[in-house]
């Protein structure tokens, strides 16, 4: 199942589930857990910089 926005035009998809709150105390999307930075970017990154991205999200996930 592909998240809700994803790239239409290429094969690393957006990891945006159109939950877009910033958390003010961690600075990432509560939803897809990107800084602001990484989402204005991200239709401007590479596949290689957007699967970098990518990688990084698991790390900010906090335990419930």
């Amino acid at each position: 199942m592909k998240p809700a926005a994803a790239a239409l035009d290429d094969g690393v998809p957006s990891p945006c589930i159109d939950v877009c709150k910033m958390n003010g105390d961690t600075g990432y999307c509560e939803g897809c857990l990107r800084t602001i930075g990484e989402i204005a970017g991200w239709s401007t990154y590479s596949d290689c910089q957007k699967r970098a991205v990518l990688e990084r999200l698991p790390a900010r996930q906090t335990p419930c």
